[in-house]
Parts: structure tokens; C-alpha cells; sequence
């Protein structure tokens, strides 16, 4: 069994030139937003716009004769619905297997290289993958020449939430550009691979100043944050989510993840100083977003849903939207 390779070599890979996307997405593998300029951004968002108006009739033969695979190693509801479902409505043909390591030849020990290479074999244009290693999606373009579309790799990365985010924020805000921002990224930002993701796509369109509110134990990788810092990006690290709302424009709340605390006691701890209720929104602009990449547990109340700047359910309906958009660019279908 090979040794994962660490998120330092990875992303060096992916900064190679042969790994770029400028607005030419036919036949490219979608592993990171290391990847992406913001010329490629503002496709993805261009397009995304123009399928969301287009009539339903005029979606439908998009994507007719192509041929999509969505293998999910990892649990999911949205991500794995929504590529499933942006799919049908451009009228590919879509198969999914969601629970690889139960209902695939993965159960049997086969490798991951075998699998893509398998489903290659099966004339599959499109490959949409999670898995749980870092590494996974660059190990899955590196084997086959089908199209990666990373849905997940382990703590990395989430590219296609980030991209969802990112028009959640700009259809919420009512602003051009998410440039004068400020964003309170709120929970497990150690392990939380949207939010590595979302503050780098955000750095990239011209965002400036990021909290980052979290328990001790969970704070954002240093490594990340030293690289916002070369863009110029002001952060600030706390652990006081009251006063951190009252300047956040865009509050990204994420689940406190029980599984790296070493007690009960520690966790319980954690999570309720991170949980977002009506009185921590009381203290939040007028005019604050809230969103959460979902599923949550109980870190936003449920008393928060009919707050209206509670847009983590609007937030879904955008990924449906940018799946398409990515689905429609990669196949070549368009341009």
C-alpha cells in the first residue's frame, strides 16, 4: 500500500502549469482550487447563470449521449444528489454508487487506480469522486484519462462547495465581487476541508479580511494561513464568537467534529461555546449571511431557520446550479 502524500506535495503538484484551468474546461480533471484563475471562476459563474435562466427543455439535450459515474466513498446528501441530479437535468446518463466501500469490487480489497481504471473501460466520460484520503483525486486523474471531478478528498479539499459558496455569497450579498468583505469562519477549521477550500477561492476573487473563530485545538492549518497571508489577506484568530459576528458580513459556521477530542468533557465544552443561536444573531449585521455546508448537528439552533439571513438551504440550491455549470464545461459541451 502506497503512503499517502502530504497536502504540501499535493498542492505543488496541482500549481504546475500542465494543471491549470483558464476558461478552457473540456477534458480537465477538477481536483483543486489550487487550479483555478479567477477568469476560470467567473466561467463557472457566468455559466451556472445562464443554465439556472435557461428553460428546462433547452437543459435536456446538453448533456445527451454523455456517460457519468458518481462513486462515493464517503457519506453525503447533498453533494451526491445534487451531482446526480444536475446530471439527469442536462440529460446524461448517470450512475452512482454511493457506499463504495460496501456495494463495490472496494469491499474486495480492489485498489482505487482499479476502479477508475475499470470504469474507464466502460466508456464513462465523467468521473465524480469522494473518497476519504487527501491524495485520492489526484491518484484517480493520474490513472485514467476520464475527467475527475473531485467531490471530496479527505481533509483537503472540497473545490465544487467552495464554488457554490462563493455564488451563495454573491446572490446573498447583492454584491458584484466579494472584494470589501469581511468573512467569520466559524467551528473545525483544522479539519474542515470547505473551509480550506472556500478561503482560498475567496483570497482568489479579491476577499481581504477573514476570521477565524474556532476552539484551540481547531484552528486553522498554519500552513494555510500563512499562504492567505502572501495574498495579502488580514486575518484574525479568535475564539469569542459574540464579538466576532458583530463584523462579519458572511458567517461560514461548520460541525465541531466529536471524533478529534480526546474526552467528552473537552468536545462538549467546544461545541457549545461555537454554537450560533437567535441571541448570537441578535449581535450580527442586519445584513449578515449565515451559511453552513451542512449536515449540521446542533452548532446552528434550529430556532435560527426562519431568521432570514439563514441561507444554508438557499445555499443547496446553488450547488445544483454550479454542478451543472462544471458537468456542462468539462464534458465540452460547453465552452
Amino acid at each position: 500500500m502506497s503512503v499517502p502524500l502530504p497536502p504540501d506535495q499535493i498542492f505543488a503538484v496541482l500549481r504546475a502549469p500542465s494543471w491549470q484551468i483558464d476558461t478552457r474546461f473540456a477534458g480537465k480533471d477538477l481536483i483543486s482550487i489550487e487550479q483555478l484563475r479567477a477568469s476560470s471562476v467567473r466561467r463557472i459563474l457566468a455559466v451556472a447563470d445562464h443554465l439556472e435562466n435557461l428553460p428546462p427543455a433547452y437543459q435536456k439535450p446538453i448533456l445527451t449521449d454523455i456517460n457519468i459515474a458518481v462513486l462515493f466513498y464517503q457519506p453525503s446528501t447533498r453533494t451526491y444528489f445534487s451531482f446526480m441530479r444536475a446530471g439527469q437535468l442536462l440529460g446524461a446518463n448517470v450512475i452512482g454508487i454511493h457506499g463504495m466501500d460496501n456495494f463495490s469490487s472496494a469491499y474486495k480489497g480492489e485498489t482505487l487506480i482499479d476502479t477508475v481504471r475499470t470504469i474507464e473501460a466502460l466508456a464513462t466520460d465523467i468521473i465524480v469522486l469522494r473518497h476519504f484520503d487527501d491524495d485520492s483525486a489526484l491518484i484517480a486523474a493520474n490513472a485514467t484519462s476520464v475527467p475527475i471531478i473531485n467531490a471530496g478528498s479527505g481533509k483537503l479539499e472540497h473545490p465544487t462547495q467552495a464554488l457554490l459558496d462563493l455564488r451563495t455569497i454573491l446572490v446573498e450579498t447583492g454584491q458584484p465581487s466579494v472584494e470589501g468583505l469581511t468573512v467569520l469562519f466559524v467551528g473545525d477549521l483544522k479539519n474542515g476541508r470547505t473551509v480550506h477550500s472556500l478561503s482560498k477561492l475567496l483570497a482568489l476573487m479579491g476577499c481581504r479580511r477573514f476570521i477565524f473563530d474556532s476552539p484551540p485545538q481547531l484552528k486553522m492549518p498554519r500552513n494555510l494561513v500563512d499562504q492567505l497571508a502572501l495574498q495579502d489577506v488580514v486575518i484574525e484568530e479568535t475564539n469569542n464568537l459574540p464579538l466576532a459576528v458583530q463584523y462579519a458580513d458572511v458567517i461560514y459556521d461548520t460541525r465541531v467534529q466529536k471524533e478529534w477530542f480526546r474526552s467528552d468533557a473537552d468536545y462538549q465544552q467546544a461545541k457549545d461555546s461555537q454554537q450560533i443561536t437567535p441571541a448570537i444573531m441578535s449581535e450580527a449585521k442586519s445584513t449578515a449571511v449565515l451559511m453552513h455546508p451542512l449536515p449540521r448537528v446542533d452548532e446552528i439552533s434550529p430556532d435560527v431557520d426562519a431568521d432570514p439571513r439563514a441561507a444554508y438551504f438557499r445555499q443547496v440550491n446553488h450547488g445544483l446550479a454550479i454542478r451543472k455549470a462544471l458537468l456542462a464545461l468539462i464534458s465540452g459541451r460547453m465552452s
